[in-house]
């Protein structure tokens, strides 16, 4: 009876302790489930929520490598006891991973309601903690999510407020957001997007379209800018706006570059080969593609495999990169001095233009088409763009106008003696077995009409 007694004791204490996290002494992630679980089932909606937060303390980690884990252990347990003060008849407090804590709300009734609990949370965390001489401080960053609203099961309730915890600490700390469904559908697609864009070269669904630059002096067209499009097999074709973001932040744009140069180049070989023999073929750079000897080896082996020489191959960077380490200025300066020319793409939308005529071997410059939108009519397109084409006249670079759809346009240009335009004026973005044919039709246009462009 005795030994009965004792391991029924046991039991319940072992249940006890597998309901707890050991360092805080408060409810763990599966009691603070069960209990959530509970809660929705006997709740009474009737215009009233449930609040779900969770709350990463921004500090505990660099205590716990800073101060030894025996103190960071020590915080964890202060912060649970200042976090329980907080607490409603009702509510519950759980640590549910690391640095993160779960905090259930019953009974709330709207979003002022929550604003108040959040406040309170930030007020209590601002004040420093005592912990064994040390005075600690950390900053806790929240993610909310709301029963019956963003859904009615607790595992789904936590999922959307860990979203929403990943959507404040891009915002930085001590903040907090709500979450939002259709912010979840986004990262769902871009999850999807990621997980498609990594076999897609493999599957061949990547293709680049060439468009036409026209010289307007000798009104010829003097090469194309290659121009790559994904062509996926259930949402059709994706701009590279769409997906390029996301190879870069995946680390595959070196991959999708390598790939780019080499298709472009020999696109440009094949040209050439064809009586075409002056072209120019024009590819875009990523800041994260200018790798240390490794871009400018894959470069020259891609040149030298083909037979092209350097002069035939045009790189652009855009000017809304971010700030050029000295690095990567070493890159684009030996790539320039192996007789590639380097341009700036989207020119006059960044904030630091100038700086990259004073640290980088800059060959041309093209007009971002939002000035040229506006030309004949808007002022201030004309004066922008007329300031712009002077500058690379004054700087001695070839000026390339983007986006040139208008007759009045081009006609514009020529008297402004910009170098040259490119834009559906002059020809769409062509596939690479249509680029020949173009080029023959137009030189029997011009053949047949001299003045077709005047």
């Amino acid at each position: 009876m005795l030994v009965s007694k004792s391991i029924f004791i046991i039991n319940d204490a072992l249940d006890s302790l597998s309901a707890c996290d050991a360092v805080t002494g408060l409810s763990n992630k599966k009691s603070f489930l069960d209990r959530l679980d509970q809660t929705l089932t006997r709740i009474p909606w009737q215009n009233r929520y449930l609040c779900i937060c969770c709350l990463n303390m921004d500090c505990i980690r660099e205590v716990g490598d800073t101060l030894g884990y025996e103190i960071g252990d020590l915080f964890l347990k202060a912060i649970g006891e200042r976090l329980s003060s907080l607490l409603r008849s009702g509510d519950a407090l759980a640590r549910i991973e690391g640095d993160v804590f779960a905090l259930l709300c019953v009974d709330v009734a709207n979003e002022s309601d929550i604003n108040k609990v959040i406040q309170r949370i930030l007020v209590a965390m601002s004040k420093p903690f005592s912990i064994n001489g040390h005075e600690l401080f950390s900053t806790v960053t929240i993610g909310i999510s709301l029963a019956p609203d963003d859904g009615n099961r607790s595992e789904m309730l936590l999922q959307h407020a860990d979203i929403a915890l990943s959507r404040a600490k891009k915002r930085g700390r001590n903040q907090w957001e709500y979450y939002a469904k259709e912010v979840n559908q986004s990262m769902c697609f871009k999850t999807r997007m990621e997980n498609d864009l990594r076999g897609a070269l493999e599957r061949n669904e990547l293709e680049l379209y060439y468009q036409p630059q026209l010289n307007l002096g000798s009104n010829e067209i003097t090469g194309f800018e290659a121009l790559i499009r994904w062509r996926h097999p259930r949402l059709g074709w994706i701009h590279p706006n769409e997906f390029i973001p996301i190879a870069e932040d995946m680390g595959l744009i070196a991959q999708i570059g390598k790939w780019v140069l080499l298709t472009a180049c020999t696109a440009c070989k094949h040209w050439h080969s064809n009586g075409f023999d002056r072209l120019v073929v024009s590819v875009n750079l990523s800041a994260r593609q200018c790798q240390p000897n490794i871009l400018t080896n894959h470069v020259e082996q891609t040149l030298q495999g083909l037979s092209l020489h350097p002069s035939f191959l045009e790189l652009e960077l855009t000017e809304s990169m971010e700030q050029y380490s000295k690095e990567t200025e070493g890159v684009i300066t030996k790539l320039s001095e192996m007789g590639i020319s380097i341009g700036i793409d989207d020119f006059g939308i960044g904030f630091s233009s100038m700086r990259y005529f004073k640290q980088l071997p800059i060959s041309f410059l093209k007009i971002d088409q939002s000035f040229i939108s506006g030309i004949p009519i808007d002022s201030k397109d004309i004066a922008i763009t007329a300031a712009l084409i002077q500058l690379g006249q004054c700087l001695q670079i070839r000026v390339i106008a983007e986006g040139v759809e208008e007759q009045d346009q081009l006609n514009f240009l020529q008297k402004a003696q910009c170098d040259m335009a490119q834009g559906y004026l002059i020809g769409k973005p062509i596939p690479h077995d249509g680029v020949i044919s173009y080029l023959k039709e137009r030189k029997n246009m011009l053949f047949n009409d001299f003045d077709f462009y005047n």
